[in-house]
């Protein structure tokens, strides 16, 4: 049985990709293809691959193994379809050759690991803004790469699957799930797609806001902090990474990003490492302007919150009376059917 096993990596794509393969589940699986539902957080199988990474990282009374056996009940319902797995957290697992070895258990004959790069820079940035926004970090941006080689990271996988079974491609934002669906040859069939973009990037702005309010210990949830963000759309997109901090890291991973290409690609250049320096603006501190529309729309959220509870109160407090006045005008009835029955 076939198992194409999508591993992000983070920061290229894989909530939208998950999203999408959530969406069309039963549309995959009457063209041949199996996304199944067992272990899923949110829409994709993160806690499969807890077992097979740090404990720290495992949730609590978890036997994510034991879930993946799982697998091979419903693939016995299922024998000719494919499988698919998604979680980009199986790209930091520590023991591939276990994770190997417990699928080809199950019964995989073949197995396919796909892998979605992005230039080192670009996830240094969006990196941060995830853990700012998601996971309610603390820390200030700091300029750490030198983990990002993408030729060792490779290697780690292909001594375990070999590399004619690595499908390596390179993330693009406005194409990604026609790029997923051309891996799995599915492209020419209709599809129902979002229209939303999913886990958007935060204005930098609205970014020191969320973190300085981690550090506060009040973190604003992201449904509130994508309300905002939209206030911020037409203003100049801010970087993280001055030119030459930029420059230095895509000089540093030049080579190897060359051998990734020549290797899985059978191209000269991995990524397009030009970038435009014309208007380019680094973020250095709070904007007052920003501020301000913040904590506006802020206080406008918090505002209608309160009505809305408000509304709900009076709306219970409406149907408590109603009910009280039914049950008055059925005790009323009770008792006159009573004293008619006396008088006869």
């Amino acid at each position: 049985m076939e198992l194409y096993l999508h591993i992000g990596l983070h920061k290229t794509g894989s909530s939208a990709i998950q999203t999408f393969l959530t969406r069309n589940r039963l549309k995959l699986f009457e063209h041949g293809w199996l996304y199944p539902d067992i272990a899923l957080h949110g829409n994709a199988h993160h806690f499969l691959a807890a077992p097979y990474r740090e404990k720290s990282h495992q949730p609590r009374n978890w036997d994510g193994r034991k879930r993946l056996f799982d697998l091979k009940k419903l693939m016995a319902k299922c024998p000719r379809k494919k499988v698919l797995l998604s979680s980009e957290f199986f790209c930091g697992i520590q023991n591939v050759e276990l994770l190997k070895n417990d699928l080809q258990k199950i019964g995989f004959t073949s197995i396919k690991i796909i892998i979605y790069l992005r230039r080192q820079d670009e996830v240094l940035e969006s990196s941060y803004n995830q853990v700012i926004k998601v996971q309610n970090d603390i820390h200030k941006f700091r300029v750490h790469f030198q983990k990002m080689n993408w030729l060792l990271f490779l290697k780690k996988w292909e001594e375990q699957f070999s590399p004619e079974n690595l499908i390596v491609r390179t993330y693009q934002k406005q194409n990604i799930v026609d790029s997923f669906l051309k891996i799995i040859d599915l492209q020419d069939i209709e599809w129902q797609k979002e229209q939303e973009q999913v886990n958007v990037s935060l204005d930098l702005d609205l970014l020191e806001v969320k973190r300085l309010a981690n550090v506060a210990g009040y973190p604003l949830k992201p449904p509130l902090l994508n309300k905002i963000n939209t206030v911020f759309s037409s203003y100049p997109k801010e970087k993280l990474l001055s030119i030459e901090q930029r420059n230095e890291i895509i000089n540093h991973f030049s080579a190897s990003n060359k051998q990734v290409a020549q290797n899985y690609l059978q191209r000269e250049n991995l990524f397009d490492e030009e970038f435009s320096e014309e208007n380019y603006q680094v973020f250095e501190e709070l904007k007052l302007e920003k501020v301000v529309l913040i904590l506006l729309r802020i206080l406008q959220d918090s505002e209608r919150a309160g009505r809305k509870r408000l509304n709900n109160r009076i709306k219970k407090g409406n149907r408590l009376l109603l009910l009280c006045g039914i049950v008055i005008f059925l005790q009323a009835v009770a008792i006159s059917y009573l004293f008619i029955k006396v008088g006869l």
